[in-house]
């Protein structure tokens, strides 16, 4: 599940376009064009939901691109592989994971800039 900070920081407007946009380039460097509403970026919850059906489309209907963008988006193998053999519905703890991934690194850029890291 995604944790609070990041929950809370994606109802900033810039922060989600941030986000977004981070997603958008990882989804691009293996061919996949990403294009959200601008009202969705307004709701993670509706934003985790376009998210959860875009890598369900890509886990149909190709499943290399997906392993391909797990490994731009640097998320860890074991982190994956509990993903499959635990999730439900992995195309959601995926997207998910993705999520905040990319949160992730656009906090870490925030800190970076200001000098907190």
């Amino acid at each position: 599940m995604l944790n609070n900070e990041i929950i809370q920081r994606l109802q900033e407007n810039a922060f989600a376009r941030s986000t977004f946009s981070q997603l958008q380039k990882d989804f691009f460097r293996v061919g996949i064009e990403l294009a959200l509403p601008d009202e969705i970026l307004e709701n993670p919850h509706e934003f985790l939901e376009y998210l959860a059906k875009e890598v369900e489309l890509v886990m149909h209907d190709a499943p290399h691109l997906m392993s391909q963008l797990l490994y731009i988006a640097d998320l860890p193998e074991s982190q994956i592989n509990q993903l499959f053999d635990e999730a439900e519905q992995p195309h959601r703890s995926l997207s998910e994971a993705l999520l905040k991934r990319a949160a992730q690194k656009v906090l870490y850029r925030e800190k970076y800039k200001l000098g907190s890291l």
